[in-house]
Parts: C-alpha cells; sequence; structure tokens
C-alpha cells in the first residue's frame, strides 16, 4: 500500500499532490499575477481537499492518508508558481493571514518587473478583466479596452466569493482593499455581489442589482440552451 506524500518523479512537478492542485487550477482561479512568457503565478483560497480528491478520481488515483492531512492542515489555500519552462511549484498555506501577505508581495514583485520591463503602456497597468468560471471561480486575465457601463469607462470586478465572508481585506487588481473603507464588512448575504474598482473606489451592488443581474444571466443561460437544443435537433 503507497504512503506518504508521493514524488511526482521526473518532470514538471515536485509532488503527485502537486499535479492534482495545479489540476484544479485549471477550472478555474481566485486571483492571478504574471504570464506564461516570464513566469505565472495563480492563487486558490480555501480547503482543496474535495477538489483535490476530485482530481485524482478523475486520474483514477487515490491520495494517501498523508496527503489528506497534509491538505486537511493547510486549508487556508495554495499558490502556484509556474515558470517560464512550465515548470510547476505549489506552496500550501494554514493561515489566511499569511497566505494574504504572501500573495500580495508576489503582485508587489510582477508589477514591479512589469513597471521595468514594458514601456508600451503608460500609466497603471493593463486592467484585469475577470469572468465567473462554470465551477463559480473567477478567472482573471489581463486586458486593454472595452467596457461596462460607466458611460464607456473600463470597469474591472470580482464577485464576492464566502471565502472573503469576515474577512478585513478584498482583493481585486492586485491589492489588498480595506473592506471597512467601502461597505463596512463582509456578510454571508453578500456572496454574490460584484465589486467593481472605478477609478480608485471601490462600489458594491446592493442586493437588488445583484439578484436583477443573476436573473438576467440566467434567462440568457436558459435561451443559449434552448438555441443549442433547437440547433442539434
Amino acid at each position: 500500500m503507497t504512503t506518504g506524500i508521493r514524488p511526482y518523479g521526473p518532470g514538471k512537478f515536485d509532488t503527485i499532490l502537486d499535479s492534482y492542485v495545479y489540476t484544479v487550477s485549471l477550472d478555474g482561479i481566485d486571483e492571478e499575477a504574471g504570464d506564461a512568457g516570464t513566469g505565472w503565478y495563480g492563487l486558490l483560497r480555501g480547503d482543496l481537499r474535495e477538489a483535490v480528491t476530485d482530481a485524482a478520481h478523475e486520474a483514477k488515483d487515490k491520495l494517501t492518508q498523508e496527503e489528506l492531512k497534509f491538505l486537511a492542515e493547510n486549508k487556508a489555500g495554495a499558490i502556484i508558481e509556474e515558470t517560464d519552462q512550465g515548470f510547476v511549484s505549489v506552496e500550501n498555506f494554514s493561515d489566511d493571514v499569511v497566505l494574504d501577505k504572501e500573495w500580495a508581495r508576489i503582485v508587489d514583485a510582477v508589477e514591479d518587473a512589469e513597471d521595468e520591463d514594458d514601456g508600451s503602456y503608460e500609466g497603471a497597468h493593463p486592467p484585469k478583466t475577470c469572468v465567473r468560471t462554470a465551477n463559480g471561480k473567477i478567472a482573471c486575465g489581463t486586458r486593454l479596452g472595452g467596457s461596462h457601463g460607466m458611460g464607456g469607462a473600463q470597469r474591472i470586478w470580482r464577485e464576492i466569493l464566502p471565502s472573503d465572508v469576515g474577512r478585513p481585506f478584498f482583493t481585486l487588481a492586485g491589492r489588498n482593499w480595506p473592506v471597512v473603507d467601502f461597505m463596512g464588512q463582509i456578510l454571508p448575504n453578500d456572496v454574490g455581489k460584484r465589486v467593481y474598482l472605478v477609478g480608485d473606489i471601490l462600489q458594491v451592488e446592493n442586493n437588488e442589482q445583484r439578484d436583477a443581474r443573476k436573473s438576467r444571466d440566467l434567462k440568457g443561460l436558459e435561451k443559449a440552451q434552448r438555441e443549442r437544443h433547437r440547433h442539434r435537433r
């Protein structure tokens, strides 16, 4: 019977467990920094046991007791690093505060490097436009241009996640914003609201705006499903 935290062997990962965490990240992450050309970082918040166990199951594998214990002891989340040569390392965290500090350090380092290397975009970094993936996570990517309301102004947003409830800081666009400054505190009934970065301030949907948007999204999804069904007939 296999025991311990199993090494991956020659290849892009240090351990088999790291390979499954990376697989989970392909379905959506909470934040990202950098790019494939210079080095990419991805942030996964929260307890990863269920998602990693499912990834192992998909690979017809089963996590060892030691691997499950390791994930249980590091329920704050993980930071993934992928080098420009494709090698992947994963750092797991047991403490939310330590995770947030390390992620903030990485984001600052990446932005400092972009300031030195990129002269094609003056002023602030290109905004990160975020979308919600099918599994409910947020996928973010750097993109210039585009608009989302507000008279055509660029709007950057992220939805409030269950893991944000009660936290003192809200991470958006590579910054940790004190929650007390823009909404007081994040409560369970705030989950699903979008927080928009407009200029240098954060604006939050109210309950009515969130519910109306989600109703529109649902109707749009149902319409698309009907169209796909009609074309298949």
